[in-house]
């Protein structure tokens, strides 16, 4: 395989998604730079605090140009064969037409990382350029398609042990804090199997940590277990490793798709509780490497039937932990589109 190089339009962030392919990429061998076209153009707003949200709602043409400037002159600098787009990046057309323009050989790959639900003319108008979407849900190949993109391919969300923390000798050792813990953010489906769970077990102990939790919470009985602190890289694998099951709630508008969180959980080498995942069933096997629920009332007796079979629990703890560090790896998705 040629060493290729690579420019990643991604946030700055280090725990943003397109971090995750760049390090995936060096670890291929590849010359991979990251560009963080947002940072850039913060340079440019003005009005502060008040200037950005203003720009979130209403984007200012001249400071997006400006930002996309210095990522052309970078492109022509740097001159990549490949620039991997993750998510929804505020790039202009030109600057890929330009990009194409002074390099014959260019290939350009969109990652969409989210729901279709959020899906914006910001991304949709790329189609031209966009030699090939890679899509994180397998439904949505054939609306891309359908929106003009020439080539698409399903790439879903991967696990990186190493960011969450396995490192340790005792990964699975079988000290809890928490019988059950759900990470992630607040919505009105989540609150629902919570309460369930905590209906049918009111002495079972539980942790959320997410945001909005505290502000948007209905059931009151709910609060003594919030958490509002974000936990990230190995505090975020610590604190899945600590509970006995981690329920993974997907998003509604995510169905039928799997989340990070799908691939997290067992990358940290814990216990996943997911909602039904189509997409997922026949390769993280219900009981093998996975328990799943279809409903609430399923939920509840899924936590009761693996709290009552702890040995079974470490098992499918250890089978999912190993099948994710040999097959889902971030560096074998990038196998897909490099």
């Amino acid at each position: 395989m040629r060493q290729k190089k690579v420019i990643v339009l991604t946030s700055g962030s280090t725990y943003a998604l397109g971090n995750f392919f760049i390090k995936a990429l060096q670890q291929n061998s590849h010359q991979v730079v990251g560009f963080d076209l947002f940072a850039t153009r913060s340079k440019y707003i003005r009005g502060g605090i008040i200037g950005e949200k203003i720009n979130d709602f209403w984007p200012v043409d001249a400071w997006v140009r400006k930002a996309n400037r210095e990522l052309v002159v970078y492109i022509q600098q740097f001159k990549p064969d490949h620039i991997l787009i993750s998510g929804d990046n505020p790039i202009l057309i030109g600057s890929l037409a330009f990009a194409r323009s002074i390099l014959q050989d260019l290939r350009i790959t969109l990652f969409w990382p989210d729901t279709l639900a959020n899906l914006t003319k910001n991304i949709t108008h790329l189609s031209p350029l966009v030699d090939l979407v890679a899509s994180y849900s397998k439904t949505a190949i054939t609306q891309f398609k359908l929106l003009g993109f020439k080539e698409c391919i399903w790439m879903p969300f991967a696990g990186d042990t190493e960011f969450l923390g396995d490192t340790s000798e005792n990964l699975f050792k079988e000290a809890y804090a928490y019988d059950c813990s759900f990470v992630g953010g607040w919505r009105p489906e989540r609150e629902l199997v919570i309460e369930r769970i905590l209906s049918a077990l009111p002495g079972i102990s539980l942790k959320i940590v997410g945001p909005f939790w505290s502000k948007r919470v209905s059931n009151m009985k709910l609060v003594k277990y919030i958490d509002d602190t974000p936990k990230f890289g190995k505090a975020f694998g610590d604190f899945m490793r600590s509970s006995r099951i981690n329920l993974n709630i997907i998003d509604d508008t995510n169905f039928p798709a799997a989340n990070m969180r799908f691939f997290e959980i067992p990358a940290a080498g814990a216990l996943q509780l997911s909602s039904s995942c189509p997409e997922m069933k026949d390769l993280f096997l219900e009981g093998e490497h996975i328990f799943y629920y279809e409903s609430p009332d399923q939920a509840e007796d899924k936590v009761k039937y693996i709290l009552a079979h702890p040995e079974e629990a470490v098992l499918v703890r250890k089978r999912s932990h190993a099948y994710v560090k040999e097959h889902h790896t971030y560096m074998q998705r990038m196998q897909l589109i490099i």
